[in-house]
């Protein structure tokens, strides 16, 4: 559990705010939310939280500008911030960030699983720094205190470096070096185990070109000219090929760097995102599986949202009436298919009560034609309702004759 680090959400969307907050205490961290600068104020006179989640467009002033105030007091100096924006972002924007104390910037929609995977990166970064901090803490104090000798000094060095070692072996993440002429320097074992290597060194010494480990060759194009524009990518997704010639799915998050001798490189992290990407696949299989059935029936079937906006029409419907689900996003469609005020009322509240009977009322086509039909209507566990409506005019017909 991670109940040690504390998050401060600075978000006025209610709703998404509140999603953040549900997601991040599942994963047991102690989050509080703020919908203001005002709130956020109110909060950091009191509080120090180990990471502020901040959205950029407040209603009573911007992130960014808080940003900068809070990095401006060196209180904060051990609280990440992470910057939060709804419209795309610029080169220059995400500089802005940098400047004003974010340590990274995000674009909404955010998925669950990349803010989860960017706050445990942000509090593994914490967590190595911190490690790193004490370790050369514990030298520096011993060497002035003590005068240890060189040789006690190369042996706390030695057991610091078997730390960040562990960690780079147990991590659960994907962790690589590649040069831009395409060969790894170094990766853990996390990725050559997500590829379907044995160890890191025989994925090092076999991969002779990243992109033949890429489903798509071009994909390695496109990295490089993302690092050449922007200098990272952040997550990128490309299919790759094991060993074994199965496909998975991963998610890239690398930045350019230089080395000391002036060499360029490319660092970063892999997941392994198969099985999101595969149910991904499933889930639009079925939604067009279903609307093919939906299509396919001799009945008309219409959805629409509690405020009764139509949000699809199906064939039979737009073959009856001459409408498309194009159509129906007019806000004057119900006035146009029930023309009469009173009876457009009592349409619409046929419509809110979403019973199981059925109930015969007269549609106006696009061409003026009028449609006898029958209509039931069936509320969803989702919110929206389905109409389901048959043409009875035959029916009525032979009844009179």
């Amino acid at each position: 559990m991670n109940t040690h680090y504390s998050i401060l959400i600075v978000e006025d969307n209610h709703a998404i705010r509140k999603l953040y907050e549900w997601v991040l205490q599942n994963e047991g961290y102690s989050v509080t939310g703020a919908a203001t600068v005002a709130e956020c104020d109110e909060y950091l006179k009191e509080n120090i939280p180990d990471l502020i989640l901040m959205d950029n467009a407040l209603p009573d002033g911007s992130g960014l500008a808080v940003l900068k105030r809070i990095s401006m007091n060196r209180d904060f100096d051990s609280a990440f911030k992470l910057l939060i924006s709804g419209e795309k972002t610029s080169e220059e924007d995400r500089m802005m960030g940098l400047d004003a104390g974010a340590l990274d910037y995000m674009l909404k929609p955010i998925r669950e699983d990349d803010l989860i995977s960017r706050v445990r990166m942000i509090f593994k970064i914490h967590e190595v720094e911190e490690k790193r901090r004490e370790t050369e803490q514990m030298l520096n104090l011993e060497l002035l205190e003590k005068n240890q000798s060189l040789n006690a000094y190369q042996k706390k060095l030695e057991q610091s470096e078997e730390k960040y070692r562990n960690i780079f072996e147990n991590s659960a993440i994907g962790i690589f070096r590649s040069t831009p002429e395409g060969r790894y320097e170094f990766v853990n074992p996390a990725f050559a185990k997500i590829v379907g290597y044995e160890s890191p060194e025989k994925m090092v010494n076999e991969i002779e070109d990243i992109s033949s480990l890429y489903v798509d060759p071009v994909d390695r194009d496109k990295i490089k000219m993302a690092f050449d524009n922007y200098g990272y990518v952040e997550n990128y997704e490309i299919k790759a090929k094991t060993t074994s010639g199965e496909v998975v799915w991963m998610s890239v998050n690398a930045k350019q760097i230089s080395s000391a001798d002036g060499k360029t490189y490319y660092e970063g992290t892999i997941q392994d995102i198969t099985k999101r990407k595969l149910a991904e696949i499933e889930l639009h299989r079925q939604k067009e599986i279903m609307q093919s059935i939906i299509n396919l029936l001799p009945v008309m079937i219409t959805r629409y949202d509690p405020q009764n906006n139509i949000l699809l029409l199906n064939k039979e419907f737009q073959k009856l009436t001459g409408y498309t689900t194009e159509d129906a996003a007019d806000k004057n469609f119900i006035e146009n298919v029930y023309p009469d005020p009173d009876y457009r009322s009592s349409v619409i509240a046929y419509m809110e009560r979403a019973g199981n009977e059925w109930k015969q009322f007269n549609v106006t086509g696009k061409n003026g034609e009028i449609i006898t039909c029958e209509w039931s209507n069936i509320r969803l566990n989702v919110g929206t309702q389905i109409g389901i409506g048959i043409d009875v005019r035959e029916k009525l017909k032979a009844k009179n004759e």
